[in-house]
């Protein structure tokens, strides 16, 4: 089980800023190690990480189980996630963030 009290949705400045406490926790998941990588086709060596949304997860965040969440971190340190249905969606959006 997920403690949700351990992560926020963050309004003021910062890493996670505007970011939903999903973001928080899927970001602690990566650093562990969890979660497939995504990287960019150009030299830039753009990264991210698709999660699939287990029952816990969204229990915890209000995810849509089975779906798929994808963290990723722009150049200047910020954070960012999005929910998709499929992985296919999710690696797309990266794609597209990326330019690609």
């Amino acid at each position: 089980m997920i403690d949700a009290s351990k992560y926020t949705a963050h309004k003021s400045p910062g890493k996670f800023e505007g970011e939903t406490a999903a973001s928080e926790y899927f970001y602690e998941q990566m650093l562990n190690g969890d979660g497939e990588e995504l990287y960019s086709d150009d030299e830039g060596g753009a990264v991210a990480s698709v999660f699939r949304i287990d029952a816990d997860e969204s229990e915890a965040f209000g995810l849509p189980i089975g779906g798929y969440f994808l963290l990723r971190e722009d150049s200047q340190g910020f954070v960012m996630g999005s929910t998709h249905a499929t992985q296919e969606a999710a690696e797309g959006a990266f794609r597209r963030w990326c330019g690609n």
